[in-house]
């Protein structure tokens, strides 16, 4: 079967995406954190979102650099240390830098 391109697809309506209702709480040290509750799904997710990234880095790769590193241990854990706790809990955990 081929397809002519010199006739357009059917138009339809876009349908509505169905939101959730969240709460906005605002924490005693003044950070406003978004709750989003579905009684149907069984997991966590929380995101953690710093204003940081490329756009205010000094120098190149700098923004990069110490995301990745957030992963390659502290003072009291080092990286196999951090990935067995995670593992433990059956948590996931994962890194990401933007411009903002």
């Amino acid at each position: 079967m081929t397809v002519n391109r010199k006739i357009s697809p059917p138009l339809s309506e876009l349908s509505v995406p169905k939101v959730l209702p969240y709460t906005t709480q605002v924490l005693p040290n003044g950070i406003e954190m978004l709750l989003l509750h579905d009684p149907d799904q069984e997991v966590f997710k929380m995101d953690v979102v710093f204003d940081a990234g490329a756009y205010y880095q000094k120098q190149p790769l700098v923004a990069t650099t110490a995301i990745n590193m957030l992963n390659e241990g502290t003072i009291y854990h080092n990286s196999a240390e951090i990935a067995e706790i995670f593992d433990y809990y059956g948590a996931y955990v994962d890194f990401n830098c933007g411009m903002h």
